[in-house]
């Protein structure tokens, strides 16, 4: 019996994930080049720290997305990529406290309240400094549903400085 009531909380526990490929870019046109090494942390608030590999099918998944702001970044020893905010909101929680009418305005708004939002952001940027906005969910944290984005690189990552050919 008490294994029954486990599976029947396991199956409540559906909670938003967050679905991360990446697409071919000028610097990675061949997706599979990316070595096995290539992983994305998602640094949240108080030292949280959640760290995935990379897939086979180029992607990332980052699963039970809890509300806090998150800086999301993708480790490559061979190329560069953009640096990423993830906010995860309870749209409970940024509701006003008092909305006039009978209530159906407030379940409207509710529903349009967005609890996932992804920013492009820049390592020297501050914190309160939102970038540009490049995907959102509405979607009940609570629900199953996937926030997908497709990120591409920015470029190669380059250890040494070639030397100038002088002309004498």
């Amino acid at each position: 019996m008490k294994f029954l009531s486990t599976l029947a909380l396991l199956g409540t526990a559906a909670a938003t994930s967050l679905h991360l490929s990446i697409s071919p870019s000028s610097s990675l046109l061949d997706l599979s080049t990316l070595p096995a090494s290539t992983h994305a942390t998602l640094s949240g608030p108080s030292g949280k720290r959640h760290r995935t590999p990379l897939r086979l099918d180029s992607s990332f998944v980052f699963t039970n997305l809890e509300e806090g702001e998150y800086l999301l970044d993708i480790h490559s020893r061979d190329h560069v990529f953009p640096s990423l905010r993830v906010d995860v909101l309870d749209p409970v929680s940024i509701l006003p406290v008092h909305v006039e009418g009978d209530g159906v305005a407030a379940e409207k708004l509710q529903q349009q309240q967005e609890t996932v939002v992804v920013y492009l952001t820049h390592p020297s940027n501050k914190w309160d400094h939102l970038g540009a906005k490049i995907a959102t969910s509405s979607a009940p944290l609570s629900s199953d549903a996937e926030v997908k984005l497709a990120v591409s690189a920015l470029g190669k990552r380059e250890f040494l400085e070639k030397r100038r050919k002088e002309m004498i």
